[in-house]
C-alpha cells in the first residue's frame, strides 16, 4: 500500500513541470497577440481619423465652392431713369437700358459664422442709354412760335439722349448664404448680397428739340446702391443709381458769336436718378 501511494507521488511530481510548462507555452503567445492587436487596432484608428479628416476638408471645398462661386458677373438691366438741372424740369425716360461687368473678391476663405462672407465688388465698366419724354413746357408753350418751320423742326426733333460710361467702379459687397446649413443640396447655392459702387463716369448729353440742338459732355460722380439674389449661375437684382455733373456744350458757332460768350459760364450742371431692374449671370 505504502509502496503504491509513493508510486503516485513520484508519478505527480514528475508531471506538475510539464503542466508549467504547457501553462507558459499557452500564456505568452497570447499576450503578445493582444498587444500585436492592440497595436493594429491604433493604427488603423489613426489612419481612419486623417481620412475622414482629409474627406471632411474635401467636402467643405466643394460646399464653399458650390455655394461661393467665383464672383465674376455681368448683367443686363432696365431702367425707369430721370434727368434734372437747375434750369430744366425734371425728366423722365421713354426708355433705359444698361450693361455692365464686374467681380466680386470674397473673403475669408470660410465663410463667418458658416453663410456670411464679405469682400470687394468691383464694377469693371457700367455702360448706360436713356431717351427721354418731351417736357410739356417745350411741346405745348413754344409749339407755335415757329411758324411754317414746324414741319422742319418736327423733322430734327430728335428728343433728348444721355449715355453714361463708367469704369473702375468700386465698393463693399456681404453675401449670405442661409442654406448652407441645409442638408439639401439644392438650397445651398441660393445666396443674398448688398452693395454699393462708386463709379467715375463720362457723360453725354445729347439734345435735338424745337429747332435746337445741344452736345455736350461732362464728368460724373455716380453711386449706386443695390442687392441681388444668386442661385447657382444666374441672380436677379434691383439697384438705385444716382449722381450729377458739370457738362459743357460743344461749341460749334462761328468765332464772332463765340467772342460774345466768351468769359459766360457754359457749364450745366445736370443731375440724374435711376432705379434699375437688372438680370445677370455669373460665371
Amino acid at each position: 500500500m505504502k509502496k503504491t501511494a509513493i508510486t503516485l507521488l513520484l508519478a505527480a511530481a514528475a508531471t506538475l513541470p510539464a503542466l508549467h510548462a504547457q501553462d507558459t507555452a499557452t500564456t505568452l503567445p497570447s499576450d503578445e497577440y493582444t498587444s500585436e492587436y492592440t497595436s493594429r487596432a491604433d493604427s488603423l484608428q489613426t489612419a481612419l481619423d486623417e481620412a475622414n479628416s482629409r474627406l471632411g476638408k474635401i467636402e467643405l471645398e466643394d460646399k464653399n465652392k458650390r455655394i461661393w462661386k467665383p464672383g465674376r458677373y455681368s448683367i443686363l438691366a432696365f431702367a425707369l431713369q430721370q434727368l434734372g438741372s437747375d434750369f430744366e424740369p425734371v425728366s423722365k425716360s421713354k426708355f433705359a437700358f444698361a450693361l455692365a461687368k464686374g467681380a466680386v473678391y470674397y473673403f475669408p476663405k470660410n465663410a463667418l459664422w458658416g453663410c456670411v462672407k464679405v469682400g470687394l465688388d468691383m464694377r469693371w465698366f457700367d455702360i448706360s442709354i436713356a431717351k427721354y419724354k418731351k417736357d410739356k413746357i417745350y411741346s405745348e408753350g413754344w409749339g407755335n412760335l415757329g411758324g411754317d418751320n414746324d414741319e422742319i423742326y418736327d423733322e430734327l426733333d430728335l428728343g433728348r439722349t444721355t449715355v453714361h460710361i463708367g469704369a473702375f467702379g468700386f465698393g463693399p459687397n456681404v453675401g449670405v448664404a442661409p442654406f448652407s446649413f441645409s442638408g439639401n443640396k439644392h438650397l445651398q447655392p441660393l445666396r443674398f448680397c448688398l452693395y454699393f459702387h462708386y463709379t467715375p463716369t463720362v457723360g453725354l448729353y445729347m439734345m435735338s428739340e424745337d429747332g435746337e440742338t445741344e452736345l455736350s459732355a461732362g464728368y460724373c460722380n455716380m453711386f449706386d446702391f443695390g442687392g441681388r439674389i444668386t442661385y447657382k449661375a444666374i441672380n436677379i437684382g434691383i439697384e438705385g443709381k444716382w449722381g450729377n455733373g458739370k457738362f459743357k456744350k460743344f461749341d460749334f458757332e462761328d468765332d464772332e458769336e463765340s467772342l460774345i460768350t466768351e468769359g459766360s459760364s457754359d457749364k450745366i450742371r445736370r443731375k440724374f436718378a435711376a432705379t434699375r431692374f437688372y438680370i445677370g449671370f455669373t460665371f
